[in-house]
């Protein structure tokens, strides 16, 4: 793999490779004469090289632990060039501070370039705390469009993927670095993809193209009476692709110069009426140029079917202004009970309302706040959480 990656830079000098160290989930707990030699290669090849060092999967590591790590790297390891912080959101346990004073650490130590891997979509306040960040490590290919709310310097990772020139040439734009491979499964990273020196090749253009100019297209929602709607499924796409899907209000980052439908989905509460514009299909069609899109659509309420007869619980949900809000993951756990005949029973319940999207649970109707809430039902009874953006 190191040999590869080697002879590969060798073929392309153009194409910058940073190479990902892993002796022992980190550092481990002594230097290895081989990894001292293979960085050594690495190096003398003109590769980026990079100590790996977990944040913590499930439960965040404590800052002095991290750093003891890279303390490690830099005395076994002294010539590599910074830090690969892995299992970087975790539930966004760290203030962008605490990141940004890791990357101070990393290079008061005199190394030069740390990248953090969040694994996913950033809120952009975190955008900065590292030189570069992974915002996307997942199965497939990411949309395009969620690559483009954030610096050029970022990166994404790509599982299970067949290599495809078409996307790496849409997506090269957007990213500094990239790493789709046809691996997949428990640990991905240690074969190279089968198409490592094509996909060199096809990044070896001897020029950096600039990124694309790009414009926004946002989408709201209301009812027919002007109240804003939140949590309406939202699709953007190109030619029949879809680029990606987001939730009212929704914005999009796009390239400038190309048409997109954008449609809006129907939900259990509320059907599609027509668009602000005056439009009656669902499927808008936006020419993005310069000027950035603002788009509204009218939805008209459905009739809520009152529950089944022999329902005993109804868990509804809604925002704060009471609108219903559909799709948020709701567990009720009841109590069993074994006796000896006759039995009366009464089920004991617990219901437990889950946060989505930007969906955060504020209180019950009765004005408790404890998203777990526990019930004795004697009789047929409805219940509704409310929840904040």
């Amino acid at each position: 793999m190191w040999a590869a990656a080697i002879a590969a830079r060798a073929a392309h000098p153009n194409v910058p490779i940073t190479f990902v160290i892993n002796p022992n989930n980190g550092p481990g707990s002594s230097k290895q004469a081989s990894y001292v030699a293979g960085i050594a290669a690495l190096k003398a090849a003109g590769i980026t090289v990079l100590g790996y060092d977990d944040l913590g999967q499930n439960t965040p590591r404590g800052v002095a632990a991290v750093k003891a790590d890279v303390d490690a790297y830099h005395i076994w390891y002294p010539n590599i060039d910074g830090i690969f912080f892995d299992d970087m959101n975790n539930g966004w346990s760290y203030p962008p501070a605490t990141y940004s004073s890791l990357d101070a650490y990393v290079k008061s130590l005199g190394m030069t370039f740390t990248m953090g891997n969040p694994g996913t979509g950033i809120p952009l306040t975190y955008v900065g705390t590292f030189d570069s960040l992974v915002v996307y490590e997942s199965g497939g290919y990411p949309p395009i469009t969620s690559l483009t709310p954030y610096p050029v310097a970022s990166a994404f990772i790509a599982l299970g993927v067949a290599y495809n020139a078409s996307f790496i040439t849409k997506a090269s734009p957007f990213v500094s670095w990239l790493y789709p491979t046809d691996q997949s499964g428990g640990n991905p990273y240690t074969i190279l993809p089968s198409y490592f020196n094509t996909l060199v090749a096809s990044l070896d253009t001897g020029v950096v193209p600039p990124p694309p100019l790009t414009s926004t297209i946002s989408v709201a929602a209301q009812d027919t009476s002007g109240l804003p709607l939140l949590g309406l499924s939202t699709l953007i796409d190109d030619g029949g692709v879809q680029l990606d899907h987001r939730f009212t209000p929704a914005v999009f980052t796009a390239p400038q110069g190309q048409t997109y439908d954008i449609i809006i989905q129907d939900s259990a509460a509320y059907q599609f009426d027509h668009w602000l514009d005056g439009s009656l299909l669902p499927d808008e069609k936006v020419v993005l140029g310069t000027t950035n899109v603002s788009l509204t659509a009218v939805m008209a309420p459905r009739a809520v079917p009152p529950p089944p007869s022999n329902s005993i619980l109804q868990v509804n949900t809604a925002d704060m202004t009471g609108n219903p809000l559909t799709g948020i993951y709701v567990s009720v756990k009841a109590q069993a009970k074994a006796s000896f005949s006759p039995l009366a029973y009464a089920p004991k319940v617990t219901i437990i309302a889950s946060n989505y999207q930007n969906f955060i649970f504020n209180h019950w109707e009765d004005g408790t706040t404890n998203a777990t809430r526990v019930l004795k039902l004697a009789k047929p009874t409805l219940i509704t959480a409310y929840y904040a953006t």
